[in-house]
């Protein structure tokens, strides 16, 4: 999964979507 995302969508996106993920999960609780 990793391997393809990577590839897919680069890994810069990724992150950026990780951390706003947890920003907005941070946020409701």
């Amino acid at each position: 999964l990793e391997g393809n995302l990577c590839r897919c969508t680069g890994y810069h996106n990724i992150v950026k979507a990780i951390q706003w993920a947890a920003e907005q999960m941070a946020g409701k609780k």
